[in-house]
């Protein structure tokens, strides 16, 4: 009985980071990085950012 409830847990996690691999695969293939959902402080820094920032200049060759 220990050995199938072992399994049984070891299956949930597994299967839970299978998912959150593929929702990270998904979003990649979008454009997006796989952290746009969480509010992290390069994204609050980027969002700050003047628009007419140097950081949103292109290059001209």
């Amino acid at each position: 009985m220990r050995l199938f409830i072992n399994i049984f847990i070891i299956a949930v996690i597994v299967f839970l980071a299978a998912v959150i691999v593929y929702k990270s695969f998904k979003k990649e293939q979008q454009g997006r990085c796989a952290a746009c959902d969480l509010d992290c402080p390069a994204k609050k820094l980027a969002n700050n950012l003047p628009k007419n920032s140097v950081y949103f200049k292109k290059e001209i060759k």
